[in-house]
C-alpha cells in the first residue's frame, strides 16, 4: 500500500509541485537507495536490539513522516 501512495500521490504532490518535474527521478533514486539501505540495516540491529523495538522505533519514524508531509500540504 505504501509503495502505491508513493509513486502515485507523493511523486505527483509532494516532489512535482514543490520541486518541479524534473526532480522526481533524483528524488526517487534517493528514496530507493534510503530503501535498499535501511533494509540490512534494521536486520542487523535486530539481532542486537530486538524485534520489538525496532519496529515500534519504524512506526514511530513512519507517524512523523506522515504528519509531516500532511501539515506540508
Amino acid at each position: 500500500m505504501i509503495q502505491g501512495f508513493y509513486t502515485a500521490d507523493f511523486t505527483k504532490s509532494f516532489i512535482g509541485c514543490a520541486w518541479g518535474s524534473s526532480n522526481v527521478g533524483i528524488v526517487t533514486v534517493f528514496y530507493g537507495l534510503a530503501c535498499a539501505l535501511s533494509a540490512p540495516l534494521s536486520g542487523f540491529l535486530v539481532k542486537y536490539i530486538g524485534r520489538i523495538p525496532i519496529l515500534l522505533l519504524s512506526q514511530i519514524i513512519n507517524v512523523g513522516v506522515n504528519v509531516f508531509a500532511l501539515m506540508d500540504s
